[in-house]
C-alpha cells in the first residue's frame, strides 16, 4: 500500500490522506467519497509530517511537501481545478 495525499487550497492548505495500492484507486477513493473536506479543514498531510500548513501560500505548501519528499503524481484530479494528488 502506498500513502498519498489529496491536496487542495480552500482558504488555505487542505489535505486528505490516501491509502491505496495504485493511483487510480486513490483518485477512485477520493472521487467516492460525500464528505465535505474542505469544509472539515482537513490537515493530514500537516499532521503525518509534521508541520504547520496555517497562512501558508499554495505555493510554500507545494514546497513543504517536496522538501519531504512527496511528488505530485496528479493534477486537477477530480475536474475542478481544486484538488492534485501527491504521493509519498
Amino acid at each position: 500500500m502506498t500513502t498519498y495525499y489529496a491536496v487542495a487550497d480552500v482558504n488555505g492548505p487542505i489535505s486528505v490522506r490516501i491509502t491505496a495500492e495504485t493511483m487510480s484507486d486513490a483518485i477512485d477513493w477520493f472521487r467516492n467519497q460525500t464528505d465535505d473536506f474542505a469544509a472539515d479543514c482537513r490537515t493530514d498531510a500537516e499532521d503525518d509530517l509534521g508541520f504547520c500548513g496555517a497562512d501558508m501560500t499554495a505555493e510554500q505548501f507545494k514546497k513543504s511537501l517536496e522538501s519531504r519528499g512527496l511528488r505530485r503524481v496528479h493534477r486537477n484530479m477530480v475536474g475542478d481545478y481544486c484538488w492534485d494528488l501527491w504521493q509519498v
